[in-house]
């Protein structure tokens, strides 16, 4: 049951932060305005946040069938996105 509770709270937190990817509000870690850059790092929080909602997804489906296994691969996948996306703001910046 708290196995369940904890990835309900992943799943939310990982779709709203799809949604901050998605909504453009992440232009405002972009400190350098040149257009190209604006274009480029648009997409690029597009892919992630493409990933993310997947993601999310997997999430929700751990919360009612969730081995052990299953939720290693979801931490691990988000733990690269993350890290990629760090990565992507050091470049944009």
């Amino acid at each position: 049951m708290l196995l369940s509770i904890l990835f309900g709270i992943f799943s939310f937190l990982i779709f709203y932060l799809a949604y901050f990817l998605f909504s453009g509000k992440a232009a405002v870690f972009i400190t350098k305005k040149q257009d190209e850059k604006n274009r480029l790092a648009q997409s690029f929080f597009s892919v992630i946040g493409i990933l993310l909602v997947i993601n999310g997804f997997f999430a929700l489906f751990l919360i009612f069938y969730h081995p052990i296994w299953l939720a290693l691969i979801l931490l691990g996948l988000v733990c690269l996105i993350v890290l990629a996306f760090v990565f992507g703001l050091n470049y944009f910046m």
